[in-house]
């Protein structure tokens, strides 16, 4: 599920809950209203995670890329090689 989604619905239940307390509804509906949208906005902190790094680099001919090749696995980004789109299809399309 993605994180917007599970925003989206937190916004929507504390809407309900505060149209809720608006029309006078019960104590126990309008708590529950607004545990249900905490219980959200929580799931949707916790699924905050950082987005994958890629990068593609074309090599031209006569030229070599492996000291690149190591300096970005090094840095800590996944280093793909593939031979390109007209000889088959990349690993990381």
């Amino acid at each position: 599920m993605r994180r917007e989604y599970l925003l989206y619905g937190a916004a929507v239940v504390l809407f309900g809950g505060v149209v809720l307390w608006a029309t006078e509804a019960p104590w126990q509906a309008v708590a529950l209203a607004a545990v249900a949208a905490a219980m959200l906005l929580v799931a949707g902190a916790v699924a905050v995670r950082p987005a994958p790094g890629l990068i593609v680099v074309g090599e031209r001919s006569g030229e070599r890329l492996e000291p690149l090749h190591r300096a970005l696995g090094q840095a800590g980004f996944d280093v793909e090689v593939c031979p390109g789109p007209e000889n088959s299809p990349c690993p990381v399309a």
